[in-house]
């Protein structure tokens, strides 16, 4: 990609530009120029309405504060937790009135806080967000049934309402309403493969009937729930063969058929299982691992699209004031100490020369798009080296150098090797006095391991640095600090414990098992958005399943008891849901709710059960693959400024790595985008020259 492709920089954008601010004259375009970076850095295109009008919103302000999303969040939190006070089953018994009139003060205030959101954003731009929508239908909704329920009062209403809560937490959140979305977008694309499946089932299930009906099956010391758990009807092999598929009713519906037909039994279970759990299990992961990762690739192209556009619009705003095309070094470096006001100078004269790649002082616009990239890098290590024959280096510089470059030694394979050996003995001390948890040998053997660990983490903190050492070592370094007050403090098992967890320094240590490490770290907020979007899922089904599956409900005792996973408490229902998604015979949970109820209510825990670990899971697992095989990589460079060299380490989070390898810069795709952009400016401009001259026209017929 060349140059002269990207969009020609034009004065008269510059004019188009400027009405974004309209308190700013052209004196000012710094200040413009810096709030399109900073559009740049949030991820948004550049915003042309004038803000100074956005600035003066009170509702803005008030929308934006941290306080106000805080307590957002806890009365959303809060409505959910309403559930702990409410009947089990909302239709056999009434809702407390005091529980309702806190329900309706809590939605006011959603409601409330929804409207001071349509007033921030603006009609037009609340419609667009389609979040916002969703979250509107959901307040709609409980409003409605909070009508219902004090028009009816106080009798018995089925709370239709109630499992939509859990949604409303999960939509005040940015990263977890992405997350979500890729859920949902995934359930069409593996659609196909359940289709297949189903046609498969039926095949089988027919099949079935036709081979092993009645017979074994029919008696209850072969299997368990026998009345429903069998191949005598289509529907009942239906439900035996998908749970088949999930591994958990083998050998359990094999046997009565083995007993029957052995090798005719062993063809049809086998061929099935081999088809089900091992190839169509597979194959939904890796049609899902395919859809995310293609889903990831578009959004990084949308971000970077939207970022070339605020870039655009901010190097037009600082060629203007420069009055040159490309930008010199001293308007960049006081462009960058208003957008990144912390950063050092000697820092902003290092990123120049890393954006100044073909070293003619000046920074052309395909060198300028590369700044949020930079900026995202993170510059985590910057210092001086001494060249050879630098005159104005005096003596304690070159000792200081002299000295951190002989420290570096910690970084040789040797010293590696010495520190995973000191933890190696640590565990074989640990192993083989087990036994004697409190003799004396032990305490010494802890506290001679102890001293070494010391030693080895002050070397490298006094060669990297406080803030290095805390990045590569993070876990080593709480492991080993914190033994020390806790060989003190401690005794008893919890003494053991402490110790036994100075083990897990050998992972850092491993060179092979940093990979894994790094992509734990990099992944934790992904875990994070599962365990939130499973407590949503998990709150949409139990409160469903209480309406469906309670005493209260069925009106009489369960027939077959479930211990404590059952659906007369909103605990128990969420712990038999627990065992469903963990594959733990979840079928154990429902067989009885079939004998219960009817077959129709297998599609409850068929739904939730394929909707938590087909879809869900594998979705986590998706970005889990991307997190490791993308992995946070690390550049090295040396730039020169003036008598200096400097070493920078940049670093580049995972979810950016897919740039370099699957996204080159200035694909066909963004640069297209740009110049459409572009495009798009000059018609805003002639259609602003048309209404000029109308008005012109206009006033001077009237004079």
């Amino acid at each position: 990609m060349i140059d002269s492709d990207l969009p020609t920089l034009n004065s008269h954008l510059t004019d188009l530009l400027l009405r974004a601010n309209q308190s700013s004259p052209r004196r000012r375009c710094m200040n413009l120029a810096v709030e399109f970076a900073q559009d740049a850095r949030d991820g948004h295109s550049a915003q042309l309405t004038p803000r100074s009008d956005k600035s003066t919103s009170s509702a803005t302000r008030f929308m934006r504060n941290r306080t106000c999303t805080n307590l957002r969040r806890i009365v959303a939190i809060a409505f959910v937790c309403l559930v702990f006070f409410e009947p089990v089953c909302t239709a056999c018994e009434s809702t407390p009135y005091y529980i309702t009139i806190l329900e309706a003060v809590l939605v006011t205030f959603l409601l409330l806080d929804l409207c001071l959101q349509g007033v921030d954003l603006g009609l037009k731009r609340f419609r667009d967000k389609r979040w916002n929508l969703i979250l509107t239908c959901v307040l709609l909704i409980t409003a409605i049934d909070l009508t219902i329920a004090f028009c009816y009062y106080p009798s018995p209403v089925l709370r239709f309402s109630r499992p939509f809560r859990s949604f409303i937490p999960l939509l005040s959140s940015k990263p977890l309403r992405r997350f979500a979305f890729v859920v949902l977008k995934t359930i069409p694309s593996i659609a196909h493969l359940f289709g297949c499946m189903l046609v498969i089932v039926a095949c089988y299930a027919i099949s079935g009937v036709a081979l092993f009906s009645h017979g074994k099956y029919d008696d209850p010391n072969e299997i368990q729930f026998s009345s429903v758990q069998n191949l005598n009807n289509v529907p009942n092999a239906v439900i035996a063969l998908i749970v088949l598929v999930t591994s958990e009713n083998f050998p359990d519906i094999y046997s009565p058929g083995m007993h029957q037909s052995p090798l005719l039994a062993t063809l049809y279970f086998f061929s099935f299982f081999v088809i089900g759990a091992w190839l169509f299990m597979n194959l939904v992961l890796a049609e899902t691992y395919r859809f995310y990762r293609n889903h990831h690739t578009a959004k990084v192209s949308h971000d970077r699209a939207k970022e070339q556009r605020s870039l655009f619009c901010c190097y037009q705003m600082l060629t203007e004031i420069s009055s040159q095309s490309c930008l010199d070094e001293a308007t960049f470096n006081t462009f960058l100490s208003y957008f990144v006001p912390t950063l050092p100078a000697e820092h902003r004269t290092v990123l120049f020369n890393l954006l100044d790649k073909n070293h003619n002082n000046n920074i052309e616009l395909k060198e300028f798009m590369a700044l949020i990239e930079i900026l995202r890098y993170q510059i985590t290590q910057v210092w001086d080296c001494v060249e050879s024959g630098d005159e104005l280096a005096n003596w304690r510089e070159v000792l200081r150098v002299g000295c951190r470059r002989a420290l570096n030694i910690t970084s040789l394979k040797y010293f590696r090797t010495t520190c995973l050996g000191i933890s190696v003995a640590n565990l074989i001390a640990l192993l083989l006095l087990s036994g004697q948890p409190y003799s004396l040998l032990m305490h010494i053997s802890n506290w001679f391991f102890l001293s070494l660990m010391l030693s080895e983490n002050v070397i490298i903190i006094a060669a990297r640095g406080c803030k290095g050492a805390w990045e590569d070592r993070r876990l080593d370094l709480m492991l080993v600090f914190l033994s020390v007050p806790a060989e003190i403090a401690l005794w008893g098992p919890y003494l053991t414990v402490s110790r036994s967890l100075r083990v897990l320094r050998i992972l850092p240590i491993w060179g092979s098992s940093r990979p894994l490490l790094q992509t734990l770290r990099s992944s934790s907020a992904i875990v994070w958005h599962l365990l939130f979007i499973l407590a949503a899922v998990f709150f949409f089904f139990a409160t469903i399943g209480l309406e469906l599956f309670s005493e209260a409900r069925i009106g009489h005792p369960h027939l077959f008891s479930t211990g404590d996973e059952n659906f007369d408490s909103f605990l128990g229902a969420c712990l038999a849901l627990f065992q469903l998604s963990t594959s733990n015979n979840w079928q154990n949970n429902l067989y009885p709710a079939i004998l219960d109820t009817s077959i129709w209510s297998s599609l409850f825990f068929i739904a939730f059960y394929f909707l938590v670990n087909t879809v869900i899971v594998n979705v986590f697992a998706a970005n889990l693959i991307s997190a490791y095989t993308l992995r946070e990589s690390e550049k090295t460079e040396l730039v020169k400024c003036g008598h200096s060299l400097f070493k920078v380490v940049l670093r580049r989070p995972w979810e950016r790595a897919i740039i370099s390898t699957e996204m080159p810069p200035f694909n066909s795709a963004e640069v297209a985008s740009l110049r459409l952009y572009v495009q798009d400016l000059e018609n805003q401009i002639q259609a602003i020259n048309q209404e000029n001259l109308k008005l012109k026209s206009r006033s001077a017929s009237v004079s």
